[in-house]
């Protein structure tokens, strides 16, 4: 008896499947919120202008920063877009080198609906 298995039609998707722990662990964006691309913004941070690598709703990546702020410091910062400046707190998320992952602590209403809306 020969059985044959017919592939499912090219219209049908199969269901996504949560990532593996190593993927999830080694290269997959853990990240939730949209992000934009930033070139050209930058961020005063401790009194230095500091430029991004890209920012959304929740946070941003800072570039250049070597400083001393470390994992779970919280710092104010300062920023304009769209010729709005916004201005309040963050946290940092990580460190790699000399780029800088925050995590928005302290935003306005104001400034988290221009975010948002920036990111898209």
């Amino acid at each position: 008896m020969v059985m044959t298995v017919n592939p499912p039609p090219p219209d049908v998707v199969p269901p996504a499947s949560r990532p593996s722990w190593l993927a999830r662990l080694f290269g997959r964006d853990r990240r939730r919120a949209a992000r934009q691309s930033a070139t050209g913004l930058t961020v005063m941070l401790n009194g230095q202008a500091m430029a991004l690598a890209d920012i959304g709703a929740t946070g941003m990546c800072v570039i250049g920063y070597r400083g001393l702020l470390a994992p779970q410091d919280r710092f104010g910062f300062a920023l304009v877009m769209d010729g709005l400046k916004v201005e309040g707190e963050g946290i940092v998320a990580w460190r790699r080198g000399d780029r800088m992952g925050v995590a928005f602590y302290a935003l306005t209403p104001e400034a988290r609906l221009l975010l948002s809306r920036f990111a898209g």
